[in-house]
């Protein structure tokens, strides 16, 4: 296998117990990881939310959190 460039990064997210316990549901009865059902939810707020104000100016994701 040759290098496969990772552009993903990693992060720390908190949870209420119970909500993590449905995520968790949630992402198996959608046959996903946890972190691909996260990645889904997050893609799906970005979509409506630029749906709704339009596109995020790439200028304003250059930076870290």
């Amino acid at each position: 296998m040759g290098n496969i460039k990772n552009d993903k990064i990693q992060t720390t997210l908190r949870l209420n117990a119970a909500v993590y316990a449905k995520m968790v549901y949630i992402s198996k009865v959608s046959r996903r990881s946890f972190t691909g059902q996260v990645e889904l939810l997050c893609a799906a707020c970005i979509k409506k939310f630029e749906a709704e104000n339009g596109p995020i100016p790439e200028s304003e994701t250059q930076s870290e959190p």
